[in-house]
């Protein structure tokens, strides 16, 4: 492990259309669901079906970029979908009497970890690579922290999450954890 995370708020909601007949998540079952295929997104979905003891192959899964997962909801195309942050907060404006079914600080612990092989590691041009970019996400987490939009919560990962620097440049093993800030 080179790096840890963690996404401070809601993270992703699953969110059902109203008049989709979804009040629950078990009612869920064989209802067009959009997701992002590969992604967090995707992890949130599984987990959060797997509260109520449903799997992906008991919904109709839609996959759709992940950057228009609330366009989809918002088309109707679906009857729920996954949703960020703002794509929450727009959709609810516009249509309150939507469903949230779930959201991911109720099905997960919001640790994310950044991992790299040894031999990755052990490749000097690929190991400067993954501290620039684990110094630069840390830069980049500091800058949205101290510049939050007006009226915003901060609840994604890409506004709230806490990397730390990565082993070779706090001075620790890599493959010890990194100590939270």
């Amino acid at each position: 492990m080179v790096g840890a995370s963690r996404t401070v708020g809601v993270g992703y909601t699953l969110l059902a259309r109203p008049g989709s007949g979804i009040h629950t998540l078990a009612d869920l079952k064989g209802h067009k669901v959009a997701y992002s295929k590969g992604t967090a997104n995707q992890g949130f979905l599984i987990q959060s079906l797997a509260t109520v003891g449903l799997r992906q192959q008991d919904i109709t899964p839609v996959d759709v970029p992940l950057q228009n997962v609330g366009e989809v909801l918002e088309s109707g195309t679906v009857d729920a979908a996954t949703v960020a942050a703002q794509d929450l907060v727009n959709y609810t404006r516009a249509h309150p009497d939507a469903v949230k079914l779930i959201n991911g600080s109720q099905v997960s612990s919001g640790y994310s970890f950044w991992l790299a092989s040894r031999k990755a590691l052990a490749v000097p041009a690929e190991r400067a690579a993954l501290e620039d970019l684990l110094g630069r996400i840390v830069k980049a987490t500091a800058w949205t922290r101290s510049h939050p939009r007006p009226g915003s919560t901060p609840t994604t990962s890409g506004s709230t999450s806490r990397p730390r620097r990565s082993a070779r440049r706090s001075g620790r093993s890599p493959e010890r954890p990194t100590s939270s800030r």
